[in-house]
């Protein structure tokens, strides 16, 4: 819970690397929540403002770490806000890239030496007392079982395990006093002076780089837009198949057939909606219309069966099987499709009568 609580002190103080790790972990959440539960923009949104939360109070730390006091470093978090409203209510994953902007401005806060001689615990110095932490893991570390010479066990008690660690704090506290003089060299000053040197050719070369990353952005949204709307673009160019030679059956069905051979069977049913009831690419819909089942006969597959007009089931099968399905037609006593069962009685002379279909009745058989 203290640990926790660390995270929104706005009076503490934190190091280089746990500015680092908080802020690195923070990005890497939202990316991975927003994938998540990318279906409701609510829960994103709550979120991306506790994020936003814990970033201000971490920069906040980080500049009094550092004894900064621009406003403008804060602009981080407000990058962070506006991308990730970007990427909630866009639903696209691509403009995650754009949060390199954020992390370049919180790398600026990361060029600054922390100032004056804190103790710190597990990179954090404040209020908040994180001390038992330390110390419950080092007894646990430390307080094991070691054979001696004598045969006997060297157990260290928590008090002088205590003493000890506070021993070794004071003497990194010192190593510390020790490490001031240093500073002159670190190496975060040296890039900042450096980037301050050459502001003229940084700050182009960062323009440059947001416009290359928007453009990139930009460019491979509308590829993926292209790449989903093509097969919509396929199905509208696609040739338009012809339903020829209508004959009406006695038991109030029609059958059809295609310009290239293949063989329709409808009839009119009450519905309040044009829809694919059935369809072999996907193997998705109606199970029943999958096949047409002919009394004492096999089943035929069918290619996909559609609802038109509001009121017509059409059911296709392949020009392979027409001729069989023709036949078992003028022969068979019955047949089921779609859940509807069809007498076929007097089917013979109907299709006896038709030219087209009873070409059919004289090939093999």
């Amino acid at each position: 819970m203290q640990l926790l609580q660390s995270l929104f002190c706005w009076q503490g103080a934190d190091n280089r690397s746990r500015y680092t790790l908080i802020n690195s972990m923070l990005l890497l959440s939202f990316i991975v929540l927003t994938t998540v539960i990318s279906s409701s923009n609510i829960l994103n949104v709550l979120v991306l403002l506790f994020l936003v939360v814990v970033q201000v109070t971490s920069i906040r730390r980080r500049m009094k770490d550092s004894d900064q006091k621009s406003p403008w470093l804060f602009a981080s978090s407000l990058l962070f806000l506006i991308i990730g409203s970007v990427v909630i209510f866009s639903q696209n994953s691509l403009f995650n890239w754009l949060l390199i902007l954020p992390t370049i401005t919180l790398s600026l806060l990361l060029t600054f030496t922390s100032k004056g001689n804190k103790r710190y615990i597990l990179g954090y110095y404040g209020p908040i007392d994180l001390s038992n932490l330390v110390q419950s893991q080092t007894i646990q570390r430390t307080n094991r079982v070691e054979p001696t010479l004598a045969g006997e066990s060297a157990i260290s008690s928590p008090s002088e395990l205590v003493q000890n660690s506070s021993y070794f704090e004071s003497e990194a506290v010192n190593d510390i006093k020790n490490e001031q003089p240093k500073i002159a060299g670190d190496i975060g000053e040296t890039i900042r002076s450096n980037l301050l040197k050459y502001k003229k050719i940084v700050i182009p070369a960062v323009v440059i780089l947001m416009i290359i990353i928007i453009s990139s952005l930009f460019f491979a949204t509308q590829l993926s837009e292209e790449i989903i709307e093509a097969p919509i673009s396929n199905q509208e160019t696609a040739p338009a198949i012809d339903r020829l030679h209508p004959l009406d059956m006695p038991d109030n069905f029609t059958v059809q057939l295609s310009q290239h051979g293949g063989l329709f069977v409808s009839w009119q049913i009450d519905t309040s909606e044009d829809r694919t009831l059935w369809s072999l690419n996907t193997a998705i819909g109606d199970k029943s219309c999958s096949s047409i089942k002919f009394s004492r006969g096999k089943e035929i597959r069918s290619i996909n069966a559609v609802v038109e007009n509001k009121s017509d089931i059409f059911v296709s099968f392949s020009p392979l099987d027409t001729e069989e399905i023709v036949r078992s037609l003028a022969k068979k006593n019955t047949f089921s499709l779609c859940g509807y069962e069809f007498s076929l009685k007097g089917s013979q002379a109907v299709i006896g009568k038709h030219r087209e279909y009873a070409e059919f009745m004289t090939y093999s058989g």
